[in-house]
């Protein structure tokens, strides 16, 4: 990880040493399939000014797709649209980080349209919110298997690829003295699952829309295993996150923001330590890899550069 074998290509042709000018990618090209290689996709589901949604398609070199998040329930169309573009009937894994409403979607409708083979998610006791409650609707009435991923637990595939869970604990609940709705926003942010993603020597950091309280927790609990070529940043890019000690710790080369409205001085500490794109400007970011050497195409040539942009 973190070896500098990494190229952009984004209306230009970023080698590091060298570059050429070459066309933005097409539609076809961020969706394509990436047979034999590490697929990651940031999905555009949004442009700049809209609310914030997320979602994230991975496919693994074995051809394991993996839905980490489905964005809002208004998003599901497009959402669809975007998964039957890159080919796809079933999605292998669905992952919720949490259960807010910009990051799980319409999962019955998602459910209708797709074949489910798990769904993964962090344990919540008591949680109060109407999300849950549609999750676990449609995972009874079409009987998909799911589970409950904590820190510590992994993934293994055939092909090579792991996953790590590093946040949260076994079982969450609601502490003492977190009563209000904003008080329980702000901690279900916090216990966002946040975990790594491996292949060959490539190490992606996805962390939910934690803020600096659990940065600050991974960074003394992981130190340097936090180290990851791609980060995809904390909450939306809002400037609850991404502290400095924290990117220190990750040390990314790109950096992914899925919003529609990121905090601009965040934008700004995120490009001093690294290559950082927002998928409001650029669409969906396609982060391929072998093992060795990671591409990135993204489907549209920013047409914010300076806002948005580098």
């Amino acid at each position: 990880m973190n070896t500098g074998k990494i190229r952009f290509i984004i209306g230009i042709l970023f080698l590091f040493v060298s570059c050429a000018h070459v066309p933005a990618a097409s539609v076809n090209d961020v969706y394509a399939p990436q047979d034999g290689k590490l697929a990651v996709r940031f999905l555009g589901l949004h442009k700049l000014g809209m609310k914030n949604g997320e979602s994230t398609l991975i496919v693994t070199p074995g051809g394991t797709a993996i839905l980490v998040d489905a964005g809002r329930r208004e998003d599901h169309a497009r959402l669809a649209t975007m998964l039957e573009t890159a080919g796809l009937k079933k999605l292998d894994y669905v992952i919720f980080t949490h259960f807010h409403g910009d990051h799980t979607g319409d999962f019955s409708r998602l459910a209708a349209a797709f074949a489910i083979g798990r769904v993964l998610m962090p344990r919540f006791d008591n949680y109060e919110g109407p999300e849950l409650q549609r999750i676990m609707d449609a995972i009874q009435l079409r009987d998909i298997p799911y589970g409950y991923l904590a820190a510590g637990d992994r993934i293994e595939l055939a092909d090579g690829t792991t996953i790590e869970i590093l946040h949260p604990t076994e079982t969450t609940d609601y502490p003492d003295g977190v009563t209000g709705s904003q008080e329980r926003t702000v901690f279900e942010n916090q216990q966002s699952l946040v975990f790594s993603l491996r292949y060959g020597d490539h190490a992606f950091l996805f962390t939910g829309d934690i803020y600096k309280d659990t940065e600050y927790l991974l960074v003394r609990q992981y130190s340097d295993r936090l180290a990851s070529d791609v980060l995809k940043a904390p909450h939306h890019g809002l400037g609850t996150s991404s502290s400095l000690q924290f990117l220190l710790a990750v040390r990314p080369l790109l950096t992914v923001v899925s919003s529609g409205e990121p905090t601009e001085s965040t934008l700004s500490a995120l490009r001093n330590r690294s290559r950082t794109l927002v998928t409001a400007a650029y669409g969906t970011i396609l982060v391929t890899g072998d093992g060795h050497m990671l591409d990135v195409i993204t489907e549209h040539e920013d047409a914010t550069r300076g806002v948005y942009g580098e």
